[in-house]
This record gives structure tokens, C-alpha cells and sequence, in this order.
């Protein structure tokens, strides 16, 4: 956690302004937070008021293996940090919020078992666009190292997570050509992300094989990805597929 104490002064003079912060810009900037705080970035909102995008909004830097399990588990349901952060007022540790449920405390055996995460530090957030929203701080520190990290570095936490949702308040809406893929486009993408191919994928939903890869090419246009992959990714990071 070295690399947050000594690159957050210099960090706090590299803001982007917010009017002109997108989508893409939020995606590229909880990856930048990963790479100078050593942890997984998860920003979620319990509502976000927006006419374009009517669902929930998520971005996280967790890997896809790890979404994708998560969610194949329907682990939201159950996930003692998601309700604590989009109920609460107070930053916790992941360790002061109690696991009621068999499978909430499964959840957090298997992040553990899978690398993906062990200790973490929540930052609940509320706004007058998102009623409840939260930033998540994970990783795969043991608490008690964890615990001390957080001692030292929590006000910087609570000040990145804060500016963070002010970046998707300045958005106030989201531009309809960066989320909305068409049925067609989700299907797709979300078979490439399974690891199938054009051909294969056409089987499976009953259209040619030409199709799919017109409809992939679309969905890389509207998500302005260079590739399936990072279309994909992105996608995946917007919660557009599951």
C-alpha cells in the first residue's frame, strides 16, 4: 500500500475536470485508482436517475471469472457489503460488518480461495441524483495487516471514493450510443465472453454466422472498443451483460 501514501499527493493535482468526464473516462479511472491504491475498485449505486440508463449502475475492476461466478452464486443477494454500504452512512471495514448468512460467509471464503479479494474498506456515498451509492476498497491483505493499512490511509479512502462519485454526478446522463446495445448486440457479446465463436454462437441463437459477427462489429461501435475483447470488457464493467 506504499504506492497510494506516496503517489496521493500527486494524485490529488491530476483530476480530470469533471465537464468533460464520460463514461470511458470512469472505466479508465478506477483502473488508474487500482494501479496506485494496490486494491480492486467497485463503485455501485442503488439508483441512478438518468433517462437513458434505467438500471443500476456498476463499475468494478474485478476480474470477469470472478463476475461471472459471482453472479452464476446470485452472490448480490446475499453480499453483506453491498447492503452495508447502500444502507449505511458510516466507512467500515469489511471485517466489522457481520456475514448473517451461511452464503454471505461462503462468498468470502471463495474470494479468498479464488485471489480475488480478503480484507476491504466501503465508503457508503449519497447524492442528490443517486440516493445511495458506495465505493469499495478490496484486498487480498489479511485483516489484521489490513486493518493497520487502513489507520493510516482512510481519509485518503473516504477523499477518493468521494471523487469518484462526483465524476458520475457530473455526468448526470449517460449518453444512450455508450449503453445501449440492442438484444441482438448482448446476445452476442455475451457468447464471445463465454468463449464461443461466430460460428458457434449463430448455432445457439438460430442466426448466421455473418450476422453475428455484424452484430459484433456494431456492439464494438457503440461500446468504442478496438476489439471483442475490450468490447467485452467494457460491456462487462457496465453491467450491459452479465
Amino acid at each position: 500500500m506504499a504506492t497510494l501514501r506516496d503517489n496521493f499527493p500527486q494524485y490529488k493535482y491530476k483530476k480530470i475536470r469533471n465537464e468533460s468526464f464520460s463514461i470511458n473516462d470512469l472505466i479508465n479511472k478506477i483502473y488508474y485508482l487500482k494501479n496506485i491504491t494496490g486494491t480492486d475498485i467497485t463503485y455501485v449505486s442503488g439508483c441512478i436517475l438518468s433517462v437513458d440508463l434505467d438500471v443500476p449502475f456498476c463499475l468494478t475492476t474485478f476480474p470477469k471469472e470472478w463476475l461471472d461466478y459471482y453472479h452464476q452464486q446470485e452472490y448480490i443477494h446475499v453480499d453483506p457489503v453491498v447492503s452495508y454500504g447502500l444502507g449505511s452512512l458510516k466507512p467500515a471495514l469489511f471485517s466489522d460488518i457481520s456475514s448473517p448468512y451461511a452464503k454471505s460467509r461462503e462468498l468470502r471464503l471463495h474470494a479468498a480461495e479464488r485471489g480475488i479479494f480478503r480484507s476491504g474498506f466501503v465508503v457508503p456515498l449519497r447524492g442528490p441524483l443517486v440516493n445511495r451509492a458506495m465505493v469499495c476498497f478490496s484486498s487480498l491483505e489479511r485483516p489484521e495487516q489490513w486493518k493497520s493499512t487502513c489507520v493510516s490511509l482512510q481519509a485518503q479512502f473516504i477523499q477518493l471514493a468521494h471523487e469518484l462519485h462526483e465524476n458520475v454526478l457530473a455526468i448526470g446522463h449517460f449518453p444512450q450510443a455508450e449503453v445501449a446495445l440492442t438484444a441482438r448486440q448482448k446476445q452476442c457479446l455475451k457468447w464471445a465472453s463465454l468463449g464461443k465463436t461466430a460460428s458457434e454462437t449463430a448455432m445457439i441463437i438460430g442466426i448466421t454466422e455473418r450476422a453475428v459477427r455484424a452484430h459484433l462489429v456494431s456492439a464494438r461501435s457503440v461500446l468504442n472498443a478496438s476489439n471483442i475483447t475490450q468490447a467485452v470488457a467494457k460491456a462487462t464493467a457496465l453491467h450491459v451483460i452479465f
